[in-house]
This record gives C-alpha cells, sequence and structure tokens, in this order.
C-alpha cells in the first residue's frame, strides 16, 4: 500500500491555507503572516499550528468556524494537483492500495479530493479528525493499515515534511520525502512525479 500526505504532497493548497489562516487572523485582531514562513512553520513537527497561527494552545469553535466559512467559499479558486499527480496514481493504482493520511479534517479532504477528481482513486482517507492524535503521531497511519489489513513492511508513506517522517518511523513503514511541498529540503532528490514512481518501486524492491 501507497499512502500520501495530501497537502504539499499531492495537491498545492498553498495559496488557499496561507489566505484562510490570515484571514481569521484578521477577524481575530490579528496581523496577518508572511505566507512563506507561515507554510514552512506550520510543517515542521514541533509546532503548536494554533498557538502559532491565533495564539491558543487548541483551535477554538470561533477560529474553526470561521476557517471553515473561508475556506468552503474560496478553495476552489486556487488549489491544484501537483504536475502529472493523475497519470501516478494511475499507474500505481494498477499494483497497490492507495491512501490518503492528512493532518486537515476529513471532510476538507473530501472536497478537495472530489473537486480535483482523484478520490475515486484512494482506498482510504483518513483525516485528523478521526484519530486520537495528528501527525508527527502515527495513529492515522496505524489505522489504515490495520484497517486494509497491510502489514508495516509493504507499506510507504509519501510526504512532504519531518512531521510526516516521523509518523513514518513510529508507524515503522518506509518513508519517501518530495521536495516540492510547502519545505525546502536542499538533499531532497525526489522533486518531479518520476522520480518519486522509481522511488516507490526502488523502495519495494529493496
Amino acid at each position: 500500500m501507497i499512502i500520501f500526505d495530501m497537502d504539499g504532497t499531492i495537491i498545492d493548497s498553498s495559496q488557499i491555507l496561507s489566505s484562510t489562516i490570515n484571514y481569521v487572523r484578521d477577524e481575530i485582531g490579528l496581523k496577518p503572516l508572511d505566507v512563506h514562513s507561515m507554510l514552512e512553520k506550520i510543517n515542521e513537527s514541533d509546532t503548536n499550528v494554533s498557538k502559532f497561527c491565533y495564539g491558543t494552545e487548541h483551535f477554538t469553535k470561533e477560529q474553526s468556524d470561521l476557517f471553515d466559512f473561508y475556506f468552503t467559499k474560496h478553495y476552489q479558486e486556487s488549489i491544484r494537483l501537483y504536475d502529472n499527480v493523475k497519470d501516478m496514481l494511475l499507474k500505481l493504482k494498477q499494483y497497490f492500495l492507495l491512501g490518503i493520511a492528512t493532518n486537515a479534517y476529513e471532510k476538507t479532504a473530501l472536497k478537495m479530493l472530489s473537486f480535483l477528481n482523484i478520490k475515486q482513486h484512494f482506498d482510504e482517507i483518513i483525516g485528523s479528525d478521526m484519530v486520537k492524535k495528528a501527525k508527527p503521531d502515527a495513529d492515522m497511519l496505524e489505522l489504515i493499515l490495520h484497517k486494509r489489513e497491510i502489514k508495516k513492511e509493504n507499506a510507504i508513506f509519501v510526504g512532504d515534511s519531518n512531521k510526516d517522517k516521523i509518523a513514518s518511523q513510529k508507524a515503522n513503514i518506509s518513508y519517501i520525502m518530495v521536495n516540492w511541498g510547502f519545505s525546502d529540503y536542499e538533499d531532497c532528490k525526489i522533486n518531479n512525479m518520476k522520480n518519486l514512481e522509481n522511488r516507490i518501486y526502488n523502495t519495494i524492491g529493496q
């Protein structure tokens, strides 16, 4: 089974995420954050996202409602698939079960994947609200493997952050880091879908 992170890995949602966060900040009286540094910070494994974005230990109902309002109204204007994602998924689907493990809520993930017409390619889609702990904990990955009765040695997780990497280590499954998402990794060579396909097949063959 191949499990993918969503934002920054298969979907470029940088514009809608940053504009939605800054919309919420404006509504609650905070100044906007720089987009690039914001995306890098929320991708780090030790970041408390609610505290960094809004100054609270946990997301409040007001913050969540404001986020959902703006995101739902505007997400179709700016999200897109990274180049050649659909072709890659169609190829992989011939040989593997495919999954999504995202720190987005399930309903948000389903909206985005449906709008971009790739939801049907995935056998399991797990959002952060479906488990006790989001990434960098391993709950989502372990739930997917349990539901599909997949052994850990027969799974690969693909993501764009150290948060994803740590989750894969905790789940004890192979990990592939891509370098087109929200963070830049100088030593990461996976910078297009062909590189990713080759790494997947090479990892399986090891």
